[in-house]
């Protein structure tokens, strides 16, 4: 990660679809979780602000966690989920 990306706000860097027969490019439904990425040496972004980034993608109905991955300089990643609705599976 660059410096100007570390400055810039957290946004949702993928949409992530586990393995679904119903699943289709052309039209492939909620995502059953979505990843930020953050750096390493970025101090975490406060609980409000990953809670508004869920709201900005999820309607009321939508249950879509969010995890959040952060990368070091030597290319070792550290994810950690969030939801809104509860405590998250670690499954």
């Amino acid at each position: 990660l660059s410096s100007s990306s570390s400055s810039s706000p957290m946004m949702i860097a993928y949409d992530v679809h586990l393995p679904n027969s119903n699943f289709r490019k052309s039209n492939p439904g909620a995502p059953d979780f979505y990843v930020a990425i953050t750096s390493f040496h970025t101090s975490s972004p406060p609980f409000a602000i990953l809670q508004l980034l869920l709201k900005k993608h999820c309607n009321e109905e939508q249950e879509i966690g969010l995890r959040i991955a952060t990368v070091a300089e030597d290319g070792c990643v550290v994810m950690f989920g969030l939801t809104d609705y509860g405590v998250p599976s670690i499954c």
